[in-house]
């Protein structure tokens, strides 16, 4: 039985060093329980949500920030189903943001 090629990613210079950065980072979050991260990610959507207005809108924009660094990482590895997945929950909760920011009239 033969494994599946994996693809060739070539990065840029800007990619590296981000990926670089984001490896202390990415071990951190490695080594947290998942079911706990999950939890922890509900928490800043559902309290996004429930909270609105300023508060609600940093929520929201801390976990779009959380899932648009994890897509970003993964884009090269990713096949094309995967990344437009990301990239609508990555809109779905940007969505979310402006709208809690707005109901305070901070944008528009």
């Amino acid at each position: 039985m033969t494994s599946p090629q994996q693809p060739s990613v070539r990065s840029g210079r800007a990619r590296t060093e981000l990926e670089h950065r984001s490896d202390g980072l990415a071990t951190g979050v490695r080594r947290i329980p998942k079911p706990l991260l999950l939890i922890a990610f509900g928490l800043l959507v559902v309290g996004g949500l429930v909270l609105r207005g300023v508060l609600g809108g940093v929520l929201l924009a801390l976990a779009a920030v959380f899932v648009a660094w994890l897509a970003y990482l993964a884009w090269p590895r990713s096949d094309r189903l995967e990344r437009m997945m990301r990239l609508a929950v990555l809109a779905l909760i940007v969505a979310l943001a402006v709208v809690s920011f707005a109901s305070e009239g901070l944008v528009f």
